[in-house]
């Protein structure tokens, strides 16, 4: 684990696809493919999705798989219809399409965020990953991480994307429901990103010794330089997580003249974080090199 630093933004290694397209409204983007989930069938949508071993251009319902899904689908234990938007990448054979990565969003509501994580979602289809954006409940504490575990065993349990492999993204609040899924159900995560949470953790008992202890998953926390608040927050994490599991995988980045917000924005420190995470998500779930800066 590396030292709280400011990033420096460095130079890009090639390895990462940059292409990011925020859009003001997800409606006035390309089509998106729509359907509504057989009940409590979990993302049955995706039934007629082929993904052969070579797969560059998948078919679904004899048309060309398109990059998006927007769809919902029946949590099994309360029987409420989930939203959610889904980003697949074209190339079904590549390493990093047997990972997935759930994206938690902050204040606000499901629509409201979506311009912001939809495009982040594409650009990890873009690098192989499987994404989803689903409408969690947010501060709900003991039905956010809850939603997150059951999209978790949904994708796993899919039998065309054989995912194996699923990290949480939390942005904001959505915090509160990723950091909650991954010390509440840490056996069904394999990595856990921490974007500026500036939420008092405390308070919602995500510092406790116990809940700090029993995390098994690799953490990246990613917070802007003068989002003041939100760096007390990730420093009080960080600092719990090396006195109570001092032996699990972390690292902070703190990121120059950056406020909350930024990782969506085309800025350099934008830039940099958004390659950053997924480069740590590519050695957390696909086994690639670490990161020099972890």
């Amino acid at each position: 684990m590396t030292s709280p630093t400011l990033n420096q933004l460095p130079a890009n290694s090639g390895n990462v696809s940059e292409h990011f397209a925020p859009s003001s409204s997800i409606c006035g983007r390309r089509a998106i493919s729509s359907w509504v989930l057989g009940i409590g069938v979990a993302l049955s949508a995706l039934a007629g999705f082929s993904a052969p071993a070579n797969a560059g251009s998948a078919e679904w319902e004899g048309q060309e798989l398109p990059r998006l899904f927007d769809g919902s689908f029946r949590l099994p234990s309360s029987g409420r219809d989930m939203r959610f938007i889904a980003a697949i990448p074209a190339d079904m054979s590549h390493p990093a399409a047997r990972s997935a990565v759930i994206l938690v969003h902050g204040l606000g509501t499901f629509d409201e965020q979506a311009d912001r994580w939809v495009p982040y979602a594409e650009q990890l289809a873009r690098n192989g990953f499987v994404a989803i954006y689903p409408d969690v409940r947010i501060l709900k504490n003991e039905l956010g991480p809850q939603d997150c575990v059951e999209v978790a065993r949904a994708l796993k349990a899919h039998p065309r994307l054989a995912i194996d492999h699923v990290a949480v993204v939390g942005g904001s609040a959505g915090n509160l429901s990723a950091l909650s899924s991954v010390q509440i159900y840490t056996d069904e995560f394999d990595a856990y990103v921490d974007l500026y949470g500036g939420l008092e953790l405390r308070s919602w008992g995500h510092l406790d010794s116990d809940a700090l202890a029993g995390m098994e998953v690799p953490v990246l926390s990613q917070v802007g330089e003068n989002d003041h608040h939100a760096v007390r927050a990730t420093l009080a994490l960080d600092r719990g997580l090396g006195d109570e599991n001092p032996e699990l995988p972390r690292s902070v980045r703190i990121y120059e003249k950056s406020g909350h917000g930024f990782f969506f924005r085309d800025t350099l420190s934008g830039q940099a974080a958004r390659r950053d995470q997924i480069e740590f998500l590519w050695w957390a779930l696909v086994g690639g090199d670490v990161p020099q800066w972890y």
